[in-house]
């Protein structure tokens, strides 16, 4: 497993984030999604930008 860090301007931030999750959602299977702050602005732009969520399973966990 590898891991990328990536940083986005502070004014869209939300859109270039979630351009991102979209591009690296799988086609099928299962994706685990964390919450916080950050992420209930993320999650409407995902949910927006994502058409193919009937063949994902979709987990929240609590990465604490």
């Amino acid at each position: 497993m590898s891991f990328v860090l990536e940083v986005f301007s502070t004014g869209g931030y939300t859109r270039e984030a979630a351009a991102r999750v979209v591009l690296d959602l799988p086609g099928e299977g299962g994706v685990v999604l964390t919450g916080g702050t950050t992420a209930e602005r993320l999650y409407p732009e995902v949910a927006a930008a994502h058409a193919g969520w009937g063949s994902l399973d979709v987990f929240f966990s609590d990465e604490r």
